[in-house]
């Protein structure tokens, strides 16, 4: 069996040197990145086991990394002194112990949710995770926290009484982060932020009418003035794919979330967009402390191509005359994963839906011949333009030809050699629209 020929051996050479260091013995295995992988075996391994067998590992793990009762059986050697001083859901603990915790979401991931979680309180543990959160040893550290945080609440998380508790955490840590007279400090703020991100992940996989609602409330955070950005980021959060919050890993994953999410948002954010220009707010609460327009605009279209990129296109297409506007200025932000998001959706329209950009062609082209930055922004541009011939008709390419053409030149002598080469790739598509005319 391959959970006890690796598993014990490999978190007793993890642990054991965390605490009794006196040994002399390397703490290496106990570096973020070895975690990781460690974390990815002890995962796939037991969710290759049966349900007695896993059941038998969750307590073990639960025993080594929550309640401390007894010594664990997963841990081959001075399970006594690990039992002892191993505390890595303590809040006093060196960054390597709390690191740990990543074998620890790991194995949250391996198991199915009808396997029962040995605590005496699944909201004492979440509170727990989210207060941890609220101050991580380290980017890995915060990570496998939200991981945690956001399988316990869609996995376990099925008790009325539970689901209530939840609500009411993650509107008191919403209006921690809002209110003015807020306690805590900017930092604890924006990391709360994320952990809300992750608790409506997690109720929007499940289709909960609350992970909507408190999605929609993270929409007018775009607009305030210290945490609008991080909530701009935070969308990726909301509909990527992640390691272990999946339907692989027993996640509940219902089916349609994305598309509800889209309906439900991208109206709101165009409404917002809107607004922006006429210097209307979207967080009324927060008046007159709110974002210009020039802050908001980059934070509602970051958040706008974050979604884009996890939906879809069949989703996205029948929404594409109200998101143009918002598409076309995206290009022109300095923001690179904004540019190549939304250039890639405006690939996807020219090659499935060429009629909604009749009436942009000129606007489209313009902003794709000028969209500077990095090489992969430059090539993901050129692609895009050389997507239009064949996608239109000439007669809409053919004004633009000799411009397209003209302003190739310049990407002929571009430094990167991917980039000449799809330029010249581009032109000879461009070239051909005069030939095509002729003939």
């Amino acid at each position: 069996m391959y959970y006890n020929r690796l598993i014990p051996p490999l978190l007793t050479k993890t642990i054991v040197p965390l605490v009794a260091r006196s040994d002399g013995v390397s703490a290496v295995l106990a570096d973020d990145s070895v975690l990781d992988i460690t974390g990815r075996l002890v995962r796939i391994i037991t969710r290759a086991l049966d349900a007695q067998q896993q059941t038998m590992i969750v307590n073990n793990i639960f025993e080594l990394f929550v309640n401390h009762n007894n010594p664990s059986n997963i841990i081959a050697e001075k399970a006594d002194i690990v039992a002892s001083n191993f505390r890595p859901l303590h809040k006093d603990s060196g960054k390597q112990v709390a690191s740990s915790t990543m074998i620890f979401a790991s194995v949250l991931a391996a198991v199915p949710r009808d396997i029962p979680l040995p605590v005496e309180s699944l909201m004492g543990l979440l509170r727990q995770t989210v207060e941890l959160a609220q101050a991580p040893k380290s980017p890995a550290h915060r990570l496998a926290l939200l991981q945690i945080i956001g399988l316990v609440v869609n996995k376990w998380i099925k008790d009325p009484t539970d689901s209530a508790q939840v609500k009411e955490l993650t509107e008191s840590l919403l209006s921690s982060i809002t209110s003015p007279s807020s306690h805590f400090s900017e930092e604890t703020r924006g990391e709360t932020l994320r952990i809300v991100f992750w608790l409506a992940k997690a109720l929007l996989l499940r289709a909960d009418k609350f992970g909507m609602d408190l999605t929609l409330s993270l929409v007018d955070i775009l607009a305030h003035p210290t945490f609008g950005a991080t909530a701009a980021r935070g969308f990726a959060v909301l509909l990527g794919e992640d390691e272990l919050l999946n339907k692989d890993n027993h996640a509940v994953v219902r089916m349609l979330y994305k598309q509800r999410t889209f309906a439900t948002c991208v109206p709101k954010l165009v409404e917002g967009f809107k607004d922006a220009d006429s210097s209307t707010s979207l967080l009324a609460l927060l008046r007159p402390n709110l974002l210009t327009e020039t802050d908001i605009k980059p934070n509602i279209l970051l958040a706008l191509s974050s979604i884009l990129r996890s939906v879809p296109s069949p989703i996205i297409t029948p929404a594409l005359p109200s998101l143009l506007p918002l598409l076309l200025q995206s290009v022109e932000l300095p923001d690179a994963s904004i540019k190549l998001a939304t250039i890639d959706t405006l690939q996807i329209t020219v090659s499935e839906s060429a009629d909604v950009l009749q009436e942009h062609v000129s606007s489209v082209i313009s902003r794709l011949l000028t969209a500077g930055g990095s090489p992969a922004v430059r090539i993901k541009a050129l692609r895009c333009l050389k997507a239009f011939p064949g996608a239109m008709r000439n007669e809409l390419l053919l004004p633009y030809r000799r411009k397209v053409l003209r302003e190739l030149v310049k990407a002929l002598d571009d430094k990167k050699r991917d980039v000449r080469k799809e330029a010249v790739d581009c032109r000879v598509k461009w070239w051909a629209l005069g030939e095509a005319s002729e003939d």
